[in-house]
């Protein structure tokens, strides 16, 4: 019964997802097709990653590296406010 839950959540999960899919899809096809001035059927597995960057910076306004350095910064100033203190080691009984 368990594993009849996930197969039909996974199943359901697909369903909602792949038109989702084929659209982001499309729009990357898009500009690679707007890059290189012609069209374009189909991605490389090596455009995919570059093609979504550019999709990032320019529909949604994200640059990853900026991302990146945010994230860091919150994560330093987060940890500038942990104090370590040391303890005794206690011994098993």
């Amino acid at each position: 019964m368990f594993t009849w839950n996930i197969l039909s959540f996974l199943e359901d999960l697909s369903v909602k997802l792949d038109p989702l899919y084929h659209h982001e899809l499309n729009k990357l096809k898009s500009l690679k097709s707007n890059a290189k001035n012609e069209p374009i059927d189909h991605l490389n597995p090596w455009d995919v990653l570059y093609y979504q960057k550019k999709l990032l910076k320019t529909e949604y306004n994200v640059d990853d590296e900026l991302v990146v350095k945010g994230v860091l910064e919150l994560y330093q100033e987060i940890v500038s406010y942990l104090r370590v203190r040391p303890t005794r080691a206690r011994a098993n009984v």
